[in-house]
């Protein structure tokens, strides 16, 4: 009976516990919930855009109009400053140079015949003058000394004079027959042997007048010998002055060097005038940079007005962010951005917000018609070989708010216009319709509606109940 009754008591007990079993099994459980506690925190506001990098562009133009012989850049090609770029056809450009080269030699010579003929005419008309000064003087001292009439000392110094004159007379015809044949050889000029002809012809007429002289001293003067030197007087007067008006002569040929020296000026100007052209024919890159676009073929005429090349200039390189109009708020002036590509993976570089468009500007994406903002970024590091035209990668991140109530945008669900979250409380949740203020990526200011410490969930929003039971499991909520 014992034994019955134990089997009894056993058997009871094993079909409570598969009752218990299938009970657990057929009841439904609470569902399992994300939390997170509404917390106090520091709102950022988070910035991921795309940008273009774009440099300042400079027409490269020639100077002159020649066609382009050679083209030694093409596009997207690095260039140096000072690089030859472009050659222009110069075959003209070099035949005005020499035509212009032969200009100043043919100029040069005729400044050195006007200065030659300067220097002689001047040696010529001092020696007129001299010759004529001495003549003057020789005339005046025979009227002299014919008035006076002669003393012993004085014959005897007519008679050294003569010989003097003698032999300054052989001097001079020897130097002239020396001038003759040297002349002959085309070893002097002609104005050199007139030279010697003129000092020949002055010694022998001193000869005579010395011989003159020293006879009349001996037979001494006669009435109508004074009046001959006194005539000889006048003659030698008039021939002084004669001599004088050559000196007009030595102005006209200064004048005419002083024209020849500014036809050997402009001469030269017009040959660098050439030279100039000729160096315009070398097209040069202005600084260092990039090649945008190639405007002219070779063949192509190229002119002041139509540039061969646009190049871009890699010392003044910047990106120009796109920012969606919902999102501007994240870009601020002065603002740190850090720049990536999908070509150079694990390579950054940085810049700095400098302006910010005044104005949103439609662009289409794709069959949406979507507004942006521009902001021009200017780099301030880079680990990038950064290139115009090249599409980057934007992040940044821009302070909006301080001391915030916050939860994670995943509590959140919009109902309308309207925002709401389910507070859990005791294992149960309760939907809140709550006030939001700025937000992010991450997460929401909560203007009313939560305070710090509130639990809210996270997940399966769309699925939850007043009052329904869940199990939580919690998250943190911190934005650090």
């Amino acid at each position: 009976m014992i034994a019955n009754g134990m089997r009894r008591i056993i058997t009871i007990i094993v079909a409570v516990i598969l009752l218990a079993g299938l009970a657990y099994l057929l009841i439904p459980k609470p569902p399992v919930v994300d939390a997170v506690e509404a917390f106090r925190g520091d709102l950022d506001a988070e910035l991921s855009t795309t940008g273009i990098v774009e440099a300042d562009l400079s027409d490269v133009a020639s100077k002159i109009v020649a066609p382009v012989a050679k083209l030694l850049v093409q596009e997207n090609q690095t260039v140096r400053r000072g690089q030859v770029i472009a050659l222009l056809d110069r075959s003209e450009l070099l035949a005005h140079v020499d035509e212009a080269t032969a200009a100043v030699s043919a100029a040069r010579e005729d400044l050195s015949r006007a200065e030659q003929a300067v220097s002689v005419q001047s040696k010529q008309s001092s020696a007129s003058i001299a010759r004529a000064q001495a003549g003057l003087r020789a005339a005046q001292a025979r009227l002299a000394d014919l008035e006076k009439g002669a003393r012993p000392q004085e014959i005897e110094q007519a008679a050294n004079a003569v010989d003097q004159a003698r032999a300054e007379a052989d001097q001079a015809k020897a130097d002239l027959g020396r001038a003759e044949m040297l002349y002959k050889r085309g070893a002097i000029p002609e104005q050199q042997l007139d030279a010697a002809r003129t000092t020949a012809d002055v010694a022998d007429a001193r000869l005579q007048a010395a011989r003159q002289q020293l006879g009349l001293l001996k037979e001494g003067a006669r009435p109508d010998e004074i009046r001959a030197a006194r005539a000889e007087v006048a003659a030698a007067n008039a021939a002084l002055a004669e001599a004088r008006t050559s000196a007009d002569v030595v102005k006209i040929r200064r004048q005419e060097a002083a024209i020849a020296g500014s036809q050997v000026r402009r001469a030269l100007a017009v040959r660098q005038g050439a030279q100039a052209q000729l160096d315009y024919a070398i097209i040069r890159s202005p600084f260092a940079g990039v090649v945008a676009r190639k405007h002219l073929e070779r063949g192509e005429v190229a002119a002041p007005t139509s540039p061969i090349y646009t190049l871009a200039n890699l010392a003044r390189i910047w990106v120009t962010a796109e920012v969606d109009e919902e999102d501007v708020s994240a870009l601020a002036l002065g603002q740190t951005v850090e720049i990536t590509t999908d070509a150079y993976p694990g390579k950054k570089a940085y810049g700095k917000v400098v302006r910010i468009s005044p104005i949103a500007e439609p662009k289409a994406v794709g069959r949406v018609r979507a507004k942006i903002v521009r902001g021009k970024i200017q780099i301030t590091s880079s680990g990038l070989p950064l290139k115009p035209g090249m599409e980057v990668d934007i992040t940044g991140r821009v302070p909006v708010g301080k001391d915030l109530v916050l939860v994670p945008n995943d509590a959140l669900a919009q109902i309308g216009d309207r925002f709401r979250v389910f507070v859990v409380r005791r294992g149960r949740v309760y939907p809140r319709f709550v006030t939001t203020g700025l937000s992010n990526y991450d997460f929401t200011e909560i203007v009313r509606g939560l305070k710090p410490g509130d639990l809210v969930a996270a997940s399966m929003l769309d699925q939850l109940k007043r009052g329904q039971r869940v199990r939580v499991r919690r998250q943190a909520g911190d934005t650090d």
